[in-house]
């Protein structure tokens, strides 16, 4: 595994945001992964678009097929993730998606602003700093 897709990576893809091309292309060449707290965050946001209940299920359902692996919280990560929080506020599952990352040194692939406050040992790749 070489990446971490938040949220916003993901929804890029399904949303098919002008993102959509470098997310299709990080997960079929490359071993990408997804935290637990990343299919909540995307059901969420897949709701507050009004989407209807089938459709959300359906909308995972592909997503869920996608070759990614979900990686769940272990010690390293929560260890990780009171080193973010000890720096100022961060949302919460966004802290727990950094700290995955961070613990198994993968590039954290995003399109959130908030991330740019993370130390500088998260590796990143910010979506909309990708040439269209």
């Amino acid at each position: 595994m070489t990446h971490l897709l938040d949220s916003t990576a993901l929804l890029a893809f399904i949303l098919d945001e002008e993102e959509a091309d470098a997310v299709e292309h990080l997960m079929f060449d490359q071993a990408c992964a997804v935290s637990f707290a990343t299919w909540i965050e995307v059901h969420g946001r897949l709701r507050s678009l009004g989407l209807p209940a089938e459709d959300v299920a359906s909308q995972l359902g592909d997503a869920r097929a996608l070759p990614l692996v979900t990686l769940w919280a272990d010690g390293a990560t929560l260890e990780k993730a009171l080193e973010i929080k000890e720096g100022g506020y961060f949302p919460f599952a966004d802290t727990l998606i950094a700290a995955t990352a961070w613990a198994l040194g993968l590039v954290l692939v995003h399109k959130d602003s908030h991330f740019t406050a993370l130390p500088s040992v998260v590796r990143q790749l910010d979506l909309r700093s990708i040439p269209k």
